[in-house]
């Protein structure tokens, strides 16, 4: 699904993004924190996000070793706040170009050692897989844009698709 140059221009101007993989889908929603509309802003007047479909691979390395796994079978989401602020996600943004294809590759585990694992902690990271078209060949850029380490619970960043909050009795 190749973008656009508004979808761009919404990436680069958003206050927050999220990267989303649910239900067998993926997108990324470039969001909008109450500003007017104003010429050059990507975003409708009262339009608050932007969705940006894209594609999802992802890699589970607590289950197999790191072997490509159904996307339907997990959820996975991240959100960078104030993206106005974080300049690597600023370097991103700005080296996209219309027609390249985005994929969202959630690793699952991508960071675990034995010893995290013996304490209960776990390291997911998604990457921002960039494949942008060429005359003669494609070009594909990566982009390590969030990890998160903690505990196996309803905040990690990729989960089961069947993974549910379990209420205490």
């Amino acid at each position: 699904m190749p973008i656009t140059a508004i979808d761009i221009a919404a990436l680069r101007a958003a206050d927050d993004v999220v990267f989303r993989h649910q239900n067998g889908t993926s997108q990324i929603e470039a969001i909008q924190r109450g500003r007017a509309a104003t010429p050059g802003n990507p975003f409708a007047p009262g339009e608050a996000r932007r969705d940006i479909p894209c594609d999802a691979r992802v890699i589970d390395y607590q289950r197999d070793c790191g072997m490509h796994r159904k996307p339907s079978e997990y959820q996975a989401f991240d959100m960078l706040n104030a993206a106005q602020q974080d300049h690597a996600w600023l370097t991103v943004a700005a080296l996209l170009r219309p027609g390249d294809s985005l994929t969202l590759q959630w690793e699952r585990g991508a960071w675990n050692t034995q010893e995290s694992e013996g304490r209960g902690m776990y390291g997911d990271r998604m990457l921002l897989v960039v494949l942008r078209p060429g005359k003669s060949k494609d070009t594909r850029l990566t982009f390590n844009v969030a990890h998160h380490f903690g505990p196996d619970n309803s905040a990690r960043m990729v989960r089961p698709a069947e993974y549910r909050l379990v209420e205490a009795a």
